[in-house]
């Protein structure tokens, strides 16, 4: 080989390897010095080793985060071929230039530059890239911060879980609703503050939401359980379970509540009530009997037989308040019992319908029975089941236009049965829907006064289409009328049990 051309050949090494040194040394340290905001304050003694590895070393000291630093050594090792493929292009190109003349100094130049040009927006988008990367991550741990600390500042207890059921994370109020400390509860399983007898069930259900992906309390709202304190006394506990996201992870988090005295006074008012209703009850049989007999008196003057007749209509209205509250207070309590039997839904709603014409005549209406009806049977409680149909009925009596008619339909979906009444009333108000079923609801204050009622018909079918595992609803228009439906499960043809 020419010596000219070994020479040539060996600077443009010593010049490519010396430039993979220094250039990514000068890069990080310039890019440690922009993320740190004053080069000063770099401990000396890390770079008393080789430049790049304490440079390394810098960089992790400053950021803390073991992301940033795979990062930067990714975007570190891929400067450094870059830089070799440069430099040793450059080398070439120089020992070329020695040994061929100065006559092709330009096109060595040129293809310098040609690959200068590719390395540095390579570069740059590395660089950028990293930066990105390290402002999520900063990000990501400053909401994880702002969240935790929003946590520990409310005033219901919060607690964190792993889909598994262990314990991530407690706030304050939670601390003290429990009286375990942060560092008792944090990675133990949310078993320990549930009563000894519900826990198999409790991990049952655990094990189906992280096999299935299913949960009956997830996002079910407000529900009240029992629940054990560190000193082993129990206490009324409302909370609601929803999930979110921390990155790629599913996290629960628990609002809890301490609902004791809540329920006490829930107890003690139904007890209150309950006992009122059924003081009264006896008497007020008397009453409406003794009343029942006046009206059957011929030779009693016009106005006596007026205030009879009026008495008599009040204390029927306060016999049906009496009777649904104490059904009410039954159904509540779970001492109302349920005696199921199968039987066809349509010759149930044609006895319903039959039963319930009186009353719909006296408000001028006729209720309807449309046809075809499902060849589908139900098991339910019939008595109860009638009661449901007597209220929906009278409701869509009262409410609906002198000479009208009240439609009553049913149809098979699927597996279910469905059964609606139709009346076209005034309609129900939006805002007033989600309270339909509630006690003692009333769309207008003026409905008492005028169709009279107790406010507990509507709860009292929710309470009973619930404990025969169907549901309840309405659908209405406000100048179009109301559909009031209930779904109940199709049961087998021909039970045994059905009444003949």
């Amino acid at each position: 080989m020419n010596p000219r051309l070994a020479r040539a050949l060996v600077n443009g090494v010593l010049i490519g390897v010396s430039t993979i040194v220094l250039f990514p040394l000068l890069w990080m340290l310039s890019v440690s010095f922009m993320q740190s905001g004053e080069a000063s304050t770099f401990p000396p003694p890390l770079l008393s080793s080789h430049p790049t590895l304490a440079n390394y070393q810098v960089l992790f000291a400053r950021a803390g985060m073991g992301r940033y630093l795979a990062n930067s050594l990714a975007i570190a090792t891929a400067m450094t071929l870059l830089s070799l493929a440069f430099n040793l292009s450059a080398g070439y190109a120089f020992a070329k230039l020695q040994f061929a003349g100065r006559e092709r100094i330009f096109q060595v130049l040129l293809g310098a530059l040609l690959v200068g040009s590719q390395v540095r927006p390579v570069a740059q988008r590395l660089v950028h890239s990293e930066a990105v990367s390290r402002t999520r991550s900063e990000a990501l741990l400053r909401s994880e911060r702002a969240l935790r600390e929003l946590y520990a500042s409310l005033g219901d207890g919060i607690i964190v879980l792993r889909p598994d059921g262990t314990i991530e994370f407690v706030n304050r109020a939670a601390e003290r609703l429990f009286g375990y400390g942060a560092a008792d509860l944090v990675g133990r399983p949310v078993g320990l503050l549930i009563p000894e007898e519900l826990r198999e069930s409790h991990a049952q259900a655990t094990r189906r939401f992280i096999e299935e992906g299913t949960s009956n309390v997830l996002g079910a709202g407000s529900l009240v359980f029992p629940a054990v304190r560190r000193d082993g006394s129990r206490f009324d506990l409302e909370f609601s379970l929803a999930s979110m996201r921390q990155g790629d992870e599913l996290r629960l988090v628990a609002v809890l509540r301490d609902v004791s005295q809540r329920v006490a006074l829930d107890r003690m008012k139904s007890e209150f009530i309950a006992t009122v209703s059924h003081e009264l009850r006896t008497p007020l049989t008397s009453i409406v009997g003794s009343l029942a007999m006046l009206r059957e008196v011929e030779a009693m003057p016009r106005e006596a037989t007026e205030f009879v007749e009026m008495a008599s209509r009040n204390s029927d209205r306060l016999a049906e308040l009496v009777n649904d509250v104490i059904d009410a207070e039954r159904i509540e309590s779970g001492a109302l019992q349920f005696d199921a039997t199968c039987f066809p839904i349509g010759e149930f709603l044609a006895e319903s319908v039959r039963l319930n014409q009186s009353y719909a005549a006296a408000h001028g209406v006729f209720f309807y029975l449309e046809e075809p009806l499902p060849d589908a049977w139900v098991e339910a409680d019939r008595g109860r089941l009638m009661q449901v149909m007597a209220n929906l009925l009278s409701n869509a009596a009262k409410f609906s236009p002198r000479g009208e008619e009240v439609l009553v339909r049913a149809r098979r979906e699927g597996e279910r049965v469905r059964v609606e009444v139709a009346d076209r009333g005034r309609g129900i108000p939006d805002e007033f829907r989600p309270r339909a079923f509630t006690r003692f609801a009333q769309a207008d204050s003026s409905d008492h006064r005028e169709k009279g009622g107790t406010g507990l018909g509507l709860a009292i079918c929710k309470a009973i289409i619930d404990r025969l595992g169907g549901t309840i609803g309405v659908d209405s228009r406000p100048g179009e009328g109301s559909t009031f439906w209930f779904e109940l499960a199709a049961a087998p043809r021909g039970d045994a049990s059905a009444p003949s």
